[in-house]
């Protein structure tokens, strides 16, 4: 099939949230290739222990290198073409209380990746240094082929104040959850911000705890909870929470944002909180400083790795803990200390800008092609 026809569906589906508007021509410019197979078969491959799949890739400029932005059991072979798999985290194996159906998905990511670490043309790129400590605790074998290549922040994100906006995005971008409620937003109110799917591994729970914590707390001051991401597995219980505040007008929930607006609602926020149990990487806070907005986040390694100290951290399993650190930057910090914690940040994330990622692609690559 001619790839060209679908430009618009590639764009949207995995380059939009990375890339500018202005660079979807991009998209129409690039020649793709579309394997006759797909991801539910290969699945079903390894799940049932059956043959991997074989790749032999199409000429490609001379190109001796095929990129899989997860871990993917096809095997590629040919002439000195070596393959590269993405590995963005360790939780299926190591953290499957977190994981929705476990049984077939911790399986399958086990199954892939004993496969593919044992062939001798696989290569592989961590997006933090945590992630590869924890990968090289499970294949220790593996070591000099492995290498961290962090994501890369979007350009999409930066200071942009505009209270006509947010009103409608707050009206517009509500989630099903309001029940098609009107809601009466007061643009200038303090919001604390939490950004991510409504999962396990997020710790809703405890953010909710330390909010109610600090509204009875703080019962003369005004500040609400916004909630943005789609339902993802498990989220019984916290829609019961989300629920309750909704009704007391205590909490939104918006959905569907696009990155645009997602940067409007970080810009106005007064803080984002992130107390995720565990994250590979976390644009969260990274995404949060680039638009000049303070983060309290949970003290685990990945977030360590990529904030170094442009954060107040908490402890993601103490509600009071996470309710200290909002506490610090809502009530107790003057907004000279709150600068400079985002200067802090600022500093920290500027590592992951487009050009530096740019450049350790294209570094390891040419390293490849010498191997």
């Amino acid at each position: 099939m001619e790839t060209k026809l679908l430009w618009k569906m590639i764009w949207e589906i995995y380059l939009s949230q990375s890339l500018s508007p202005n660079e979807a021509y991009l998209t129409k410019k690039t020649k793709h290739y579309l394997l006759d197979i797909s991801f539910n078969y290969i699945h079903e491959k390894v799940l049932r222990s059956l043959p991997d799949f074989i790749l032999e890739p199409p000429k490609m400029n001379n190109s001796k290198i095929i990129i899989f932005p997860f871990p993917t059991s096809i095997k590629v072979i040919g002439n000195n073409v070596k393959a590269v798999h993405k590995i963005h985290d360790l939780i299926p194996i190591l953290y499957t209380n977190y994981i929705d159906n476990v049984d077939k998905y911790t399986k399958f990511y086990r199954k892939t990746l004993d496969r593919i670490t044992k062939y001798d043309n696989s290569y592989f790129v961590c997006i933090s240094e945590p992630v590869r400590e924890e990968f090289l605790n499970v294949y220790p074998h593996i070591e000099d082929k492995t290498i961290v290549i962090p994501n890369v922040l979007p350009d999409t994100f930066y200071n942009e104040k505009n209270l006509t906006w947010l009103g409608a995005i707050i009206k517009t971008r509500l989630s099903s959850l309001h029940k098609n409620k009107f809601i009466e937003f007061n643009t200038e109110k303090k919001y604390i911000l939490h950004v991510g799917t409504i999962e396990p591994k997020k710790n809703h729970i405890n953010l909710i705890k330390a909010y109610e914590f600090l509204k009875y707390k703080y019962q003369n001051k005004d500040f609400i909870l916004i909630l943005v991401g789609n339902l993802g597995w498990k989220y019984e219980e916290v829609l019961k929470k989300i629920k309750i505040l909704i009704n007391k007008n205590q909490l939104i929930h918006l959905s569907n944002l696009s990155p645009e607006e997602l940067r409007v609602v970080y810009s106005h926020a007064s803080v984002v909180c992130t107390p995720s149990f565990v994250e590979g990487f976390s644009f969260t806070p990274a995404e949060a400083a680039k638009c000049g907005t303070p983060s309290v986040i949970s003290d685990i390694p990945a977030h360590k790795w990529v904030m170094k100290d442009g954060a107040v951290y908490c402890n993601p399993y103490s509600y009071k803990s996470i309710a200290q650190g909002l506490e610090t930057i809502l009530f107790k910090w003057t907004t000279k200390e709150k600068e400079e914690l985002i200067r802090k940040a600022q500093d920290a994330i500027a590592r992951f800008s487009i050009e530096n990622i740019q450049e350790k692609w294209e570094d390891y690559l040419l390293s490849l092609t010498k191997r």
